[in-house]
């Protein structure tokens, strides 16, 4: 019989997991990533009639630990983290304290690797350590409970992010597989953020889990096939190639073959060598090629919904910006209700989504009609680096890590064209600025000001309707430049 009570507590600014083990045969309790507000903790406690005797951390992110010295003192119990997590723990930066919160840095009282097995509260524990989303992060398993306590390592149908300090994508995809195929299906999965799984679930439905190819029997329409997977695989090592080329060397957990005929295509996924979805629709290639792609967008987005269980908010559009295709429309004179049914029926988009495409494509259209395109002109200001190239950018755009210290350089060069573009443009009247990217809040804080600034500067705002800072990547974000933003202009 299974003596484990497990009570969840979502806490702190990002919604976290703290997780309460209490024993109901002695009434000791385990507290797991005490993420912050250590009061509501200690009363969850009080309730439960626990009596606490180890903090266990997963991993060192800030919105795991911020009530892990408080627990300490309160309670005169040790904190218990991965050693590989140290230098995550010990650095306000590596740990994100020092971006999204007070800085904050901690020390455990008992470190453990992977293997290890720990006697607490009358639990059997072994620690499984799992790098990827950092270095240090780890997950606590009670093989008698069956349940695993995974961090942000392992979610629902999802894994943790990697591009945070010492993470690696290549170490979290390693990370899961392993859970997955050493842990029983039946295992209970707790996370660090959402919903329970567990890892029969996740063997299943997890989409971020597989290495990829895609075979077709001759080049067409690939990268609309490739966009697709990978917005249901966004981990995923996808490979494509082609009938008659030799396959590509390595292990593949699914296949997607993608065959053209004379006037239908034919769509088969394999996995782990079993067939488990086969259609064909019928095309018409020459009359009209648009339409053909989107039918074979629709083949293939049914296919991975299948596959999946899941389904995307955005349904099969890639590639696009979406306000795109209600603009169009509305622009032919299309109503809302025409454009709303064309996109459920033609792309899969959500009802959330649609509406919310439909409404800014309309504001669009508003803002567009009072803008003097005979007199006036838009400026667009590139910052072309990012703190990582995602695999279906097309912008240019280079790895900040590798062009740090040049970043001034391209600012004073950039800022000469600014005022270039300004002595050019005689009369004509400013209307919308935009800067974009590549990620525009890489830069520091006073690098970010040093372009506003100049921009302010040299020209002139009295008839401009828009200004926009493109803010794509969170992890770039702080509250300091926010602040520089809020100042302009």
């Amino acid at each position: 019989m299974k003596k484990a009570m497990i009570e969840q507590l979502v806490l702190g600014m990002v919604g976290t997991n703290t997780w309460l083990i209490k024993n109901k045969e002695n009434n000791e309790l385990l507290i797991i990533d005490p993420a912050d507000e250590s009061a509501r903790i200690e009363e969850k406690i009080d309730r439960m009639g626990g009596i606490p005797v180890a903090v266990l951390l997963t991993h060192g992110h800030f919105d795991h630990m911020l009530a892990a010295d408080d627990l300490r003192d309160e309670y005169g119990i040790p904190i218990i983290a991965c050693a590989a997590e140290q230098q995550v723990l010990t650095d306000a930066i590596k740990n994100l304290s020092g971006s999204w919160a007070s800085a904050h840095v901690l020390l455990a009282d008992q470190w453990v690797c992977d293997g290890k097995k720990l006697e607490l509260a009358g639990f059997s524990i072994e620690v499984f350590h799992t790098p990827g989303h950092t270095a240090g992060s780890c997950c606590y398993y009670l093989p008698e409970e069956e349940v695993l306590f995974s961090g942000d390592t392992l979610f629902a149908q999802s894994v943790g992010r990697t591009d945070f300090p010492t993470g690696s994508g290549t170490d979290m995809q390693a990370s899961v597989k392993r859970l997955l195929k050493e842990l029983p299906e039946t295992t209970r999965v707790c996370p660090g953020h959402n919903e329970e799984t567990t890892i029969g679930y996740e063997k299943r439905y997890n989409p971020l889990l597989n290495n990829i190819a895609i075979r077709f029997n001759k080049k067409d329409f690939e990268y609309d096939v490739y966009s697709l997977v990978k917005a249901f695989y966004p981990q995923a090592q996808i490979t494509m190639f082609y009938e008659g080329e030799e396959d590509a060397e390595g292990e593949y957990e699914m296949f997607l073959l993608v065959a053209y005929g004379s006037q239908e295509i034919c769509l088969a996924v394999e996995r782990d060598g079993t067939e488990i979805f086969r259609q064909q629709v019928a095309v018409e290639y020459e009359k009209d090629r648009p339409e053909t792609k989107n039918v074979l967008k629709r083949l293939v987005y049914g296919a991975l919904c299948q596959v999946t269980g899941r389904t995307l908010p955005w349904g099969d559009l890639t590639g696009i910006r979406p306000t795109k295709i209600p603009m169009k429309l509305l622009e032919e004179g299309w109503k809302n209700t025409e454009i709303a049914r064309y996109m459920r029926e033609t792309y899969e988009v959500s009802k959330e989504k649609t509406a919310l495409a439909i409404t800014i494509a309309n504001r669009e259209k508003a803002l567009l009609q009072d803008l003097d395109y005979e007199n006036g002109y838009s400026l667009y200001v590139g910052i072309p680096f990012c703190p990582s190239i995602c695999l279906y950018c097309s912008f240019g755009s280079h790895p900040l890590e590798r062009w740090t210290k040049r970043v001034d350089e391209y600012l004073d060069t950039l800022c000469k064209e600014l005022t270039f573009i300004r002595e050019q443009m005689g009369t004509r009247k400013l209307t919308t600025v935009y800067i974009g990217g590549g990620t525009p809040t890489t830069l520091e804080p006073e690098q970010l000001r040093r372009l506003l600034s100049h921009i302010q500067e040299t020209f002139d705002f009295t008839w401009v309707k828009e200004y926009t800072v493109e803010a794509g990547r969170p992890d770039s974000i702080t509250r300091e430049k926010l602040q520089v933003m809020k100042n302009f202009p």
